[in-house]
């Protein structure tokens, strides 16, 4: 099974994780990357670019199920605030239309509690406190950005959709 992570951080920038799971219970990280949309494009024309980017992306990887990790209600990175919710709402409806079988757009406390997860310990992931278990040989969890580790954690919520 195949699962995608996503992580809006600001309106030019989409990251993504592609985690597949093997027979044996072991992970397979096929993809850690970013959407990177074009700031020389107005908004209608970003917001297809990311979709069709983004049905691409499923389409190629045949995934099955999604998370995508929003934030806190309130809270806003960057000031963008209108313009990551107006992507948000294009991934939403990117992962509706699609061939995906079950997708979340959810905050902290909805995705610990699905990946059972305790709450306290998502943030120490996200922030490299701690180094999350299920990393592969090669892959340094600190130098990843916290970006790339709240992808990470939102595929590992897919697993339990």
């Amino acid at each position: 099974m195949r699962v995608i992570g996503l992580r809006v951080f600001s309106n030019s920038v989409v990251h993504y994780c592609i985690i597949e799971k093997l027979p044996d219970d072991s992970f397979n990280y096929l993809d850690i990357s970013q959407i990177n949309i074009p700031l020389s494009i107005n908004r209608p024309e970003a917001l297809n670019f990311t979709r069709n980017t983004l049905l691409d992306i499923l389409e190629e990887y045949e995934v099955k199920s999604a998370v995508i990790r929003i934030p806190e209600f309130g809270r806003t990175i960057n000031g963008t605030a209108i313009e990551r919710s107006y992507i948000e709402g294009v991934i939403q409806e990117s992962l509706a239309s699609s061939t995906v079988d079950n997708f979340l757009a959810g905050q902290i406390a909805e995705l610990t509690r699905i990946a059972g997860i305790p709450k306290t310990d998502f943030k120490k992931y996200a922030d490299a406190e701690l180094n999350f278990p299920t990393i592969p040989d090669g892959l340094d969890w600190k130098k990843l950005g916290i970006e790339k580790r709240e992808c990470i954690l939102a595929c590992f919520t897919a697993f339990n959709l």
